[in-house]
């Protein structure tokens, strides 16, 4: 079998030619002082256009705290297994920025006219402004804010212009979790959070039918001219008629704190009924954060747990800080038993709250009852009277039974109230000066001078390389084929 070897240079030959220090050498001694005025004018330049021109920005950040539909917060549903739902692309979308554009008036705060074309700039600003990070190890949300202002060096006699510029951005991150927290209470499609919504919607209706019907008992003794027993045969008709409506006001104000009272009582109960039932069940993730004779207790266990994963990933089983770890577990973990097992008792923040509220009842019913008996009306009246009062008592049964099932449902389902909470608001950004700093300029503008050097002393290296070829054996071969 007959091999030609191919023309041209081998590979050491190629090698050389590229690594050839000669050429470097060369290269470096005729521009060196060409490179050093190059790299000086682009670093200048880099300079003033970072101080002068580019605009320095302010960054500030809003944690919240997220309770998922169906579970517990943010960490205590990661830590049980459940999955959370991200509300990213809602933070980013157009619509909250515009919401958060109409909170702000971020084009009045940089004193630009207030006209639509503005407005749309301040929104796309608003919404390229925003970093949502959503913490997978603390189990919080992070909104992060950062809002172009002037350039370092720019005139701005006083710094209002760049105060105002600190302000914006604590006041358009806060607004943006107010307009998360509009989102979660009005317009989430979560199925929980409709069926809530429409429980909370019937239970505004029973309020408003019963205050309806206090309404109409109030009005109808005022037009009954019922006087107070206490007034006597021989008084005026004036002051008949002045204690008429004062013991009509007196009434219809007692028969409405009656109510509420009942349907607080009513809740109250319910939600310790279906918290006594997830105890039993040990169903500790899905009872509502706020319970503030389990929070502490309950979070201890998951702060605990989550700490000795942590160092048991670090340093194995029987590293000391794991044994210590593991003992903290324990501990947290027969406190939280303690409080279950007090809560099973009765010894719950619902119990304390029913047995005040039913104090505060029986003073109320006391009330009512020593009012009714102070006020007077003719037969033909009365029993236009009883059969308001049955109105109202009806209404109040409604808005019982309804406040019931609302607090029952609540339990199960994060309330609108409850689907967030900021852990930390936003502030302004400290400092007069926002980033990049004059030292981070200057960095940049050296990796901008330098990449331009180097980018030069590497183009001309490989043309003069290309062009002159100067190693003996590729000489050699060039002689041959042009011969």
């Amino acid at each position: 079998m007959i091999t030609t070897k191919p023309s041209g240079p081998s590979v050491p030959e190629i090698q050389e030619l590229i690594f050839d220090q000669g050429l470097l050498r060369d290269i470096i001694r005729r521009r060196i002082i060409a490179w050093s005025l190059v790299f000086a004018l682009i670093f200048v330049v880099g300079l003033i256009y970072g101080l002068f021109r580019y605009p320095q920005s302010y960054d500030t950040v809003v944690s919240i705290s997220m309770q998922q539909p169906g579970g517990g917060g943010g960490a205590l549903a990661m830590l049980a297994g459940g999955a959370s739902k991200s509300y990213a692309g809602v933070l980013r979308s157009r619509k909250l920025a515009r919401e958060v554009e109409e909170a702000v008036h971020l084009e009045s705060l940089f004193s630009k006219p207030d006209t639509q074309e503005a407005r749309e700039e301040a929104i796309d600003t608003i919404q390229k402004s925003l970093r949502v990070d959503e913490g997978t190890l603390d189990g919080l949300l992070y909104l992060h804010v950062s809002l172009p202002g002037l350039p370092r060096m720019a005139s701005d006699p006083g710094g209002a212009r760049r105060a105002a510029a600190r302000e914006a951005t604590a006041k358009v991150a806060n607004a943006y979790a107010d307009a998360l927290d509009t989102y979660l209470r009005y317009s989430d499609t979560d199925r929980d959070s409709v069926l809530l919504r429409a429980a909370g919607a019937q239970l505004q209706r029973a309020q408003k039918n019963y205050l309806a019907s206090v309404n109409r008992l109030g009005a109808f003794i005022r037009r009954s001219k019922g006087v107070a027993s206490s007034s006597g045969e021989g008084g005026s008709s004036s002051k008949q008629s002045a204690e008429s409506a004062a013991a009509a006001a007196e009434l219809q104000s007692l028969y409405q704190k009656r109510g509420e009272l009942e349907a607080r009582m009513q809740s109250a109960m319910a939600s310790q009924d279906a918290m006594e039932t997830m105890v039993k069940r040990q169903d500790l993730v899905n009872i509502p954060d706020e319970d503030p004779l389990l929070f502490g207790p309950r979070h201890d266990v998951y702060d605990a747990q989550a700490r000795l994963e942590d160092l048991q990933i670090q340093y194995g089983d029987q590293h000391p800080r794991v044994v210590s770890a593991r003992k903290r577990l324990a501990l947290a973990e027969k406190r939280l038993q303690s409080q279950v097992q007090a809560m099973l008792k009765g010894h719950t923040s619902n119990e304390i709250k029913t047995k005040a509220l039913q104090v505060e009842y029986s003073t109320v019913a006391r009330q009512i009852e020593s009012a009714e008996q102070n006020f007077q009306v003719g037969r033909e009246q009365g029993a236009e009277l009883e059969r308001r009062k049955n109105d109202v008592n009806l209404n109040l049964e409604v808005l019982k039974t309804t406040m019931s099932q609302f607090a029952t449902m609540s339990l199960n389902v994060p309330g609108n109230d409850t689907r967030m909470k900021i852990v930390d608001e936003a502030i302004p950004p400290p400092g007069i000066y926002g980033h990049p700093g004059i030292a981070n300029v200057s960095l940049y503008s050296f990796i901008a001078a330098f990449t331009c050097i180097l980018l030069w002393f590497a183009v001309e290296f490989v043309l003069r390389t290309a062009a002159a070829p100067h190693i003996p054996a590729l000489a050699a071969t060039n002689v041959k084929q042009r011969g």
